[in-house]
């Protein structure tokens, strides 16, 4: 990759965030998302911080009501739902 617009560490993280083999790819080890938040890039993030959401977000969308998704491109929000995604959306709503 040669992006001269981002810094090496974010090169490295989108590197091994992008890598073909799964297993290989950074977050895939038993250290699971520690591996990711413990990365370089990501060293001016306060974790404890942000899981006890007491940093403000950068950005509020304005929403009308929870399920609001004027946010997102249609192409998304008119999807057809597997089978798959039908069983597991049940599979939570109770």
């Amino acid at each position: 990759m040669d992006y001269q617009f981002l810094s090496a560490d974010a090169i490295d993280l989108c590197q091994r965030l992008l890598h073909k083999d799964p297993m290989q790819r950074i977050g895939s080890s038993e250290q699971d998302a520690l591996e990711i938040k413990s990365h370089p890039w990501f060293s001016c993030i306060n974790w404890e911080h942000i899981n006890a959401k007491t940093i403000a977000p950068p950005y509020c969308p304005q929403l009308d009501q929870d399920s609001d998704t004027k946010h997102f491109p249609s192409e998304f929000t008119t999807m057809q739902l597997s089978p798959n995604d039908r069983e597991n959306l049940l599979a939570t709503a109770s």
